[in-house]
């Protein structure tokens, strides 16, 4: 249990101090990301080696970015968008959290002001509506309706007298309930629309009544008061959206900047091991706090569950070439066999003993294991000897991939290969 959680128990207030993710929080963000690095740990691992043991003259923030790119658009790689940032700035960990402060600050304030934004504009737009409704083409349009309107009172007045003579000259004959039940229909309708017009030219003699010049001067003093009030609400709103996206790319940028700065030293001091895990520890704290204090912190959250496939099968491919006699290399593929078959035939799932897929599914790739492995040592030029085994298992993943069917698929197929290549010279 964590010092924090003691004081709670003893019902002492925590002193305050900076915000820090939570341990579930550190546990989910490094989760995925350990995923995301063992699933492309042979399209990066060599390059972070790479960055643990560089001269430091050629040590740099922006190394972090170039080692990482492979990683990006991959699924999982919007956890570490700070360190995938085009750009950064300089930063320590008190500037991120100030300038972040600040945001959280603007952001708080955004929802009023949207409101208060919302409340004017539907303000003003009655009173535009108010100001038109006193207006002569409003009052033209009001004459010419409700002489329409009496026009069809007074059609309607006749129809209703029309009916009610024809219901009382029924009523006197014999066997005329049908002619009279649809007379009263006919008349019940007439009657319901003549209210209607009735109550109509009333509205409109209101609205006729109410748009008169005094009126029109007093809704356009109000008018214009709203106006003056709903720029002043807008320039104050566009004032704090745009200082919301300077502090955001500040952020971003500061973060980025942190972030990449603090992987790099943890990296050169040789923090944790040159591992998907250890370096998913290292990241899982950013940008709130560093490499160093993530680690420590992670390391103290149990992982669960094998690595990824991908990676296990790296790890083969490095034990075996780690054991490789110097003298013959052409052996590495064989040594990745007897790796394999080293294996445990079964394996426990559920408190059963099951066949070992993994071992089996592998066995029956040898063919293009050691196609792979031969590929690897006849590169020109020629990797380095400590990247050959990520150049093998590379070729061996791309080779048991699900290849493109359709023309589509193949270009888009075509177009990743050669964004890797660029990024891979």
């Amino acid at each position: 249990m964590i010092v924090g959680d003691k004081r709670e128990e003893q019902g002492t207030k925590p002193k305050p101090g900076k915000k820090t993710p939570s341990e579930d929080e550190l546990r989910a963000r490094r989760d995925d990301m350990a995923i995301l690095l063992e699933l492309e740990w042979v399209n990066i691992g060599w390059q972070l080696h790479r960055l643990r043991h560089s001269p430091k003259k050629l040590q740099s923030p922006e190394n972090v970015r170039t080692a990482l790119e492979p990683l990006r658009g991959k699924h999982g790689s919007d956890r570490i968008t700070f360190l995938l940032r085009p750009t950064s700035i300089p930063a320590k960990s008190p500037d991120v959290r100030a300038t972040k402060k600040a945001l959280d600050a603007v952001r708080n304030r955004l929802p009023v002001l949207r409101a208060t934004f919302e409340a004017q504009m539907k303000t003003f737009k009655e009173l535009w509506s108010a100001y038109y409704e006193t207006s002569e083409t409003y009052r033209s349009y009001l004459m010419t309706e409700i002489t329409r309107r009496v026009k069809n009172q007074l059609q309607l007045e006749e129809e209703c007298s029309e009916q009610e003579n024809l219901i009382k000259i029924f009523q006197n004959a014999p066997n005329a309930n049908n002619q009279i039940a649809n007379l009263q229909a006919h008349l019940d309708k007439c009657r319901e629309l003549l209210r209607a017009e009735n109550d109509g030219i009333d509205d409109l003699g209101k609205r006729m009544i109410a748009a008169t010049r005094e009126n029109r001067m007093f809704v356009r003093k109000k008018a214009k008061t709203s106006l003056e009030t709903l720029r002043e609400a807008k320039v104050e709103l566009e004032r704090e959206l745009a200082e919301e996206r300077r502090l955001d790319d500040r952020y971003q940028d500061q973060a980025a900047g942190f972030s990449r700065q603090s992987f790099l030293t943890f990296s050169i001091l040789e923090r944790g091991k040159h591992h998907p895990r250890h370096v998913a520890n290292a990241w899982a704290g950013l940008p709130e706090m560093a490499c160093k204090q993530s680690y420590s912190k992670c390391q103290r959250i149990s992982f669960h569950g094998e690595p990824q496939r991908n990676f296990q099968i790296f790890e083969l491919f490095d034990r075996a070439w780690a054991n490789r006699d110097v003298r013959k290399p052409q052996d590495f593929g064989n040594l990745v066999m007897k790796k394999i078959r080293d294996l445990p035939k079964t394996r426990e799932f559920y408190g059963t003993r099951v066949a070992n897929y993994f071992r089996e599914e592998l066995l029956k790739k040898a063919t293009m294991i050691r196609l792979a492995t031969d590929a690897a040592l006849q590169l020109k030029p020629r990797p380095h000897p400590q990247e050959v085994p990520y150049v093998a298992t590379r070729k061996f993943l791309e080779s048991i991939s699900p290849k493109p069917t359709s023309a589509l698929e193949r270009v888009l197929f075509q177009k990743c290969n050669e964004s890797s290549s660029i990024r891979g010279a």
